[in-house]
């Protein structure tokens, strides 16, 4: 199970998704800010409950 490491130096908590994974889960990133990186998609929030939910969200749909 992936964690939420620490903050980048703007404070945003910084979660990669692969694009596929992405597809399944795109529906639960709505107010998140999302940077389509070529194969992955790099979601950041300042909120750390939100990065955990998604997390959790990835663990359980994205295997």
């Amino acid at each position: 199970m992936a964690s939420l490491g620490p903050r980048d130096p703007s404070g945003y908590y910084i979660i990669i998704i692969d694009k596929r994974c992405y597809q399944s889960i795109k529906d639960y990133l709505a107010g998140i800010d999302v940077i389509d990186a070529g194969d992955e998609v790099i979601a950041r929030t300042k909120s750390r409950s939100k990065g955990q939910k998604i997390i959790r969200i990835m663990n359980r749909y994205c295997r």
